[in-house]
């Protein structure tokens, strides 16, 4: 995963909290705006949800995704 590669020491995998995407849904957040869409494309590596994109996780965790404005 990107963490891996750029900031190890934060990856699941290696005992941190995981990615900033990660980190915000376990954040529970009511509205989260921003970019970043590509990251929820990112398979998780470790824990729970390994094996699946950060998309999947997101779904099957009650979150709506919006990826435009209309």
């Amino acid at each position: 995963s990107a963490t891996s590669e750029k900031c190890p020491g934060n990856a699941l995998e290696k005992g941190g909290k995981g990615s900033i995407t990660e980190q915000l849904l376990n954040a529970r957040a009511d509205v989260t705006l921003g970019g970043g869409a590509k990251t929820f494309a990112e398979t998780v590596t470790a824990g729970e949800w390994q094996g699946k994109t950060l998309r999947e996780q997101a779904q099957a965790r009650g979150y709506q995704l919006v990826s435009d404005a209309a």
